[in-house]
């Protein structure tokens, strides 16, 4: 939260201060606070105007084994499980990563490690009009793809372009074009959010079609758990990352210790590391075939099967 970092860590002795992170809690419980409660009463609007049940009673009677092992041979899930499960890893260990890269490669002052924070979250908020604008004239699979190619280049680019040409660090031109990275990287993260919850509403659908039971829950439970994994798996492999250059002590505060081409390889990794990590689910979204002439073929077998269903 930029907040955060322009208030209560303006300094690098802020980050070893047990008041400063008294001062977090507080702010990070306000804010989950006034998000959580507004999600409860948009919740509560949706559920009351949710449809009339149309599957059949037999339909619902199946057990939980019998839906999961279902839910594994719908080619579709798995595929999107697999690609944002690995997309989820790499961005959990950038964000693990992004303090010390702030400090030790870019050598931002530590006030403002709240630019490229907020060019993220700017970058999240333009992401979700322009992702709407794009899923009208594209496929989502291949929105995907474009904006996994997108973070690829936002990634390997900039750290390439500051280590070769725009040192020494920090400067305005590298902390700008650092700001213009992690905002195209907000903005696709809202691509990523919204097309992978699109595509798994579609593979809902497709589950129906073939298994005879909606299983929105375990879908969508399903993604949730691969985002609260590979946050653990994101840290872990961050953790290895800072084990490899060498970094001892924690960021930001005077007993952390590393050497100058150790922050050049930790920036090398985050960077053009993570960036290549990326284009691995090129392949692997390649294999998803539900396209939108298909789902509509979908759509209208299944209002046909509906319409059959005994009251």
């Amino acid at each position: 939260m930029a907040p955060a970092f322009g208030l209560i860590f303006a300094t690098k002795a802020a980050y070893a201060s047990r008041g400063a992170y008294m001062q977090l809690g507080l702010l990070l419980s306000a804010v989950v606070l006034v998000m959580g409660l507004a999600c409860v009463f948009g919740v509560r609007r949706a559920v009351s105007a949710s449809p009339v049940e149309h599957l059949a009673p037999a339909a619902t009677s199946k057990s939980l084994i019998a839906d999961l092992r279902d839910l594994v041979r719908n080619k579709s899930f798995v595929m999107l499980f697999t690609s944002a499960l690995i997309v989820l890893i790499i961005g959990g260990s950038m964000n693990a990563l992004n303090l010390y890269v702030y400090q030790y490669f870019w050598k931002l002052p530590a006030a403002q490690n709240q630019l490229p924070i907020l060019g993220f979250q700017i970058g999240l908020l333009l992401g979700i009009p322009i992702t709407a604008f794009i899923l009208t004239r594209m496929e989502k699979r291949d929105v995907v793809i474009l904006g996994v190619l997108t973070v690829a280049l936002a990634q390997i680019a900039p750290v390439l372009i500051a280590y070769q040409w725009l040192g020494p660090l920090p400067n305005p031109a590298a902390t700008a074009l650092l700001v213009g990275s992690t905002g195209l990287f907000g903005a696709c993260n809202s691509l990523f959010f919204i097309s992978f919850q699109s595509m798994i509403a579609d593979a809902v659908d497709e589950h129906e079609l073939k298994f005879g039971q909606r299983c929105e829950g375990l879908y969508f439970s399903a993604l949730v758990f691969s985002a609260k994994a590979a946050t653990g798996i994101g840290s872990l492999v961050a953790g290895l990352v800072l084990a490899t250059v060498g970094l001892k002590g924690t960021a930001g505060t005077a007993t952390a210790g590393i050497s100058e081409q150790s922050a050049t390889m930790l920036g090398l990794l985050w960077g053009a590391g993570h960036g290549a990590a990326f284009l691995v689910v090129v392949p692997l979204i390649l294999t998803y075939r539900l396209n939108r002439r298909g789902h509509q073929q979908l759509i209208s077998e299944l209002n046909i099967r509906r319409a059959t269903v005994p009251a």
